[in-house]
Formats: C-alpha cells, structure tokens, sequence
C-alpha cells in the first residue's frame, strides 16, 4: 500500500498547500500594488484582492470590486456617481435620499499635514492639533468631539472643478487605542479626516478624468512559479 497522506497527496493536505499558496499570492499582489504608488486608492485597492476559491485541487485568488478593477483594466473618463451613489459596502457610509428621493452620500476624505498646512494656512494646523478628538464605539459609531471651524481655501479636482466649501470644512482629528505594546504600553494613532457630500446636484463635479491601466496583477502572475519554486510550496 501506498500512504499518499504521509506524502502530503491526500485531499486534505492537498488544500491546505493551495491555501498557503494563495495566501502568499495574496501577500504577493498587495505588495506590488504598494510598489506601483498607487496613494489615496491603495487601501480599496489591496481589500479587492481575495481568495475566492479553494478546493483540493485548485484555488482563484481575485481582484473584487468595481473601483479596484478599474485602476487595475484602466477606465475612460466617467461620472464616479454611477458607482458611488450604488455600491454599497460593509464600514462605508450609507446612501441616503432628500426629499426629491434623488441619492445622495457623505464621503470621507484624509487630509495630511500637508494639506492642513496648505489649505489653512498659517496656525491651521496647531489648530488642528487642538481639536477634540472624534473618536468609534465598539459599534462603529463615530462619537464627534469638535470640529474644524477656520476658513480654509476651496480645492480643485484634476479637471478644475472647485469645491463648494473649504478643504478644511468640518474636519475632525480621529483618534484610535489599538493593541497594546510588549512593553505594556497602549497604541495612540490619530488621523484627520473630512467628508463631502456626493449628489446629482452639480453636473460638472464627481467627473474621473480616466486611468491608465496599471496591471498589477500580469507583475503577480509572472512571478507565481518561481515564488512557489523559491518558498517550497
């Protein structure tokens, strides 16, 4: 008799090779997507890619979602309202309706020091600092300590669109404990985020310019059999 399970050829150990195989293809494909540059769509992006499917005999790892396949295949220029006055994700702020019944949603956006300092000029960002800190329930609520009230300048999207408000408008300085230190120490990590609202109001906002095809995802593929090769998988 042949003991194909001592040999690691049963069904069972057959799976659980794929799976640390498609784990690293996972690891693989976010740290190419980190190595391409991409900024503000990076963390969409890297939730996109996904195990989809593991058997004994085979797995599929993906790219899910409409905004990661589109920086992936590249786009056109578009209305981003097509999608984000329709998709609906787990965490994302929900669409809701005026009294027309026409969509409408809030969109959180970071700000950088950087930003802070540019569109707030100067002292924008010691008061910032000073903001009392918003912070989640264990719900996910968002329990708003105070807001940035300073006039800030107007941004312009890549087609030259103003905003309707400042860039600082009702900007909060979020703050979150997460798992402690060896030392015993808690983690403090803060971040300023604000929010505009996406609607059908004004034609010319909300308009994508397009993108170039990145394809990260040809980069993982080339590298799979020597990685498999390479790790001993």
């Amino acid at each position: 008799m042949i003991d194909l399970k001592s040999m690691g050829l049963d069904p069972k150990s057959r799976k659980a090779r794929l799976r640390r195989i498609a784990l690293v293809v996972v690891a693989l494909w976010k740290a190419e997507a980190q190595a391409h540059g991409l900024k503000s769509t990076l963390a969409v992006y890297k939730r996109g890619v996904q195990i989809r499917t593991l058997t004994d005999s085979y797995v599929i790892v993906t790219l899910k979602g409409i905004v990661p396949n589109m920086i992936e295949q590249g786009t056109p220029a578009h209305d981003m309202r097509k999608y984000l006055l329709k998709t609906r994700r787990a965490g994302a702020s929900p669409i809701r309706r005026n009294k027309q019944g026409k969509p409408y949603r809030y969109i959180m956006f970071g700000r950088s020091v950087a930003d802070i300092k540019s569109y707030g000029g100067k002292g924008a960002y010691s008061d910032a600092k000073a903001l009392i800190p918003t912070t989640q329930s264990a719900s996910g609520k968002l329990l708003y300590g105070s807001k940035f009230s300073n006039q800030s300048q107007h941004f312009y999207s890549k087609l030259g669109v103003k905003s309707v408000s400042g860039a600082l408008d009702g900007m909060v300085r979020m703050v979150a404990t997460y798992s402690k230190k060896a030392d015993g120490t808690s983690v403090v990590q803060g971040a300023y985020k604000t929010w505009r609202t996406v609607s059908y109001k004004r034609p010319e906002a909300w308009q994508h310019p397009g993108l170039e095809p990145a394809n990260i995802a040809d980069k993982v593929r080339s590298q799979i059999p020597s990685l498999i090769e390479s790790t001993g998988l």
